[in-house]
């Protein structure tokens, strides 16, 4: 009787968690970002879409919220579903490992730990790097197993999860990238042969080839093959990372709540270094997974890319609370310091951003989803082929150059200039799709269409818009419809 008294009451604080999680993200802000509301309204009604961002990005969140979407017929309700969904799993995963490698009072105040930091991380808030924490996570539990065995199935389904993050965000490949060094230690540490590294580093990449060639493919079906290869494959890998006008440093708002979330990071890791009895390869695979995912802020800072590593610091934290208890008490009085530095510290951090969000909850604030997605153009879009120039919106107009097609000069190119490179072959690379598909529609963001009106120094791109297509309406001051003349 008292032991189902025990379970209904840690289920009932599970859910109070979980219901406490909930009940915080609907009364913050809520942030919809135009880069996938504007996507998910043109699948909609399109018959076929192909635009920049979206080949940039891995379809599946857009699928998803898609799908969801055509079932409700509620593109906000359809966001916030998927959002809190992705949110619920994650809790129940942290909470899930939290228990079961500690117990259920370190798994309550690690859950407890990580709501209001995943909150102010603007977790309320439906993007990428939220949806690929399942996948590191499932990905995460199974790396470990196979650092302590060394059993390759472990491996092998560990990338299967983390390959299917790359569906929602390339960003995994720092992942793969710890997983390739880990491999090599191994290696190197345990005197593994060279057929068992080749064997490894098989099971290790197979899944993530396996899913990249798909993703490339439903990429290309809906566009050229030149396209895709430029966008996917070129842009997002080579020339975005480098490219100036992608915000690096961390914004000075977030120097000190940064500043102390590694500090917690570090003391953590030095608990865990000293107290902790596994293995010297499984305490170096917690911290550097944990910092790892922290590099989800590269190659554009924004402070929701913080959100895996929130998770993963979770996990080291509440290690190192469940540690305290064997502590001497000359050693547990500084970790009390610490603690209590870190309550007073979450304290004014969270407090400050709750005052904030209080403040500002009644601040008008744009309805992106009335604004992109705008049910009364519904007929200008429905059943037509759609081609959308949006990379000009984020990262400076064309240069209207002459592009020569020499290896070396492209090479040397990317490397002084990414900026000028991405300039001079995006447009190009757009004439080539639009001469090869003639799409039925061709939208532009507002520096675009304000070329065309001026009708100066046009790139060949422009003045085919400008010859063959005429413009129609705009959507949200920001892109502008141009459709076939004829029609």
């Amino acid at each position: 009787m008292n032991l189902q008294k025990s379970q209904f009451s840690k289920v009932i604080i599970f859910s109070l968690l979980i219901v406490g999680h909930v009940f915080w993200l609907s009364r913050s802000r809520s942030y919809m970002s135009p880069e996938l509301i504007f996507p998910v309204w043109l699948y909609s009604s399109a018959k076929t879409f192909v635009s920049e961002i979206q080949s940039f990005y891995p379809p599946a969140l857009f699928y998803l919220v898609n799908i969801l979407n055509k079932i409700s017929h509620n593109l906000l309700l359809s966001v916030n579903l998927i959002q809190l969904s992705i949110v619920i799993i994650i809790d129940t995963l942290l909470f899930y490992y939290l228990n079961k490698k500690f117990n259920f009072k370190f798994a309550a105040i690690g859950l407890a730990f990580y709501i209001p930091w995943q909150v102010f991380f603007r977790g309320n808030y439906l993007w990428f790097d939220l949806a690929t924490i399942p996948f590191m996570t499932l990905s995460f539990f199974y790396f470990y197993d196979f650092i302590i065995g060394f059993k390759t199935p472990k491996l092998l389904i560990a990338s299967f999860f983390l390959s299917f993050g790359y569906l929602f965000k390339n960003t995994i490949f720092w992942i793969y990238i710890l997983y390739l060094v880990w491999l090599v230690y191994l290696k190197v540490t345990k005197k593994q042969s060279a057929r068992k590294l080749f064997r490894n580093l098989l099971f290790l990449f197979l899944p993530l080839i396996l899913t990249g060639v798909a993703n490339f493919l439903i990429l290309t079906s809906k566009g050229t093959f030149e396209f895709t290869f430029y966008w996917n494959i070129l842009m997002q890998n080579v020339i975005y990372p480098r490219m100036d006008t992608s915000p690096r440093l961390i914004s000075p708002n977030f120097y000190v709540p940064m500043a102390f979330v590694i500090a917690i990071y570090l003391t953590s890791c030095l608990v865990i270094e000293k107290a902790s009895r596994i293995s010297q390869n499984q305490k170096y695979f917690l911290y550097s997974f944990t910092l790892v995912s922290l590099a989800n802020i590269f190659p554009r800072w924004s402070d929701f890319h913080v959100q895996p590593f929130v998770f993963f610091l979770t996990i080291i934290f509440s290690y190192s609370l469940y540690l305290s208890n064997s502590f001497k008490k000359s050693i547990k009085v500084y970790f009390n310091i610490f603690l209590s530095a870190v309550i007073v510290f979450s304290t004014l951090i969270l407090g400050n951003r709750i005052a904030t969000e209080i403040k500002n909850r009644n601040r008008e604030t744009p309805d992106n989803i009335a604004l992109y997605a705008p049910q009364g153009l519904n007929h200008i879009i429905k059943n037509k082929n759609i081609f959308v120039y949006d990379f000009p919106l984020y990262n400076g107009v064309p240069l209207n150059d002459i592009y020569q097609p020499d290896f070396y000069k492209n090479v040397n190119l990317v490397l002084k200039d990414p900026d000028k490179y991405y300039r001079i072959t995006s447009w190009q690379t757009a004439l080539g799709y639009v001469k090869a598909q003639n799409p039925d529609i061709i939208i532009v963001p507002y520096q675009i269409h304000n070329r065309i009106i001026a009708g100066i120094d046009l790139t060949a791109f422009e003045k085919l818009i400008q010859k063959r297509y005429q413009h129609q309406t705009e959507i949200g001051k920001i892109y502008f419809i141009y459709g076939r003349s004829q029609d």
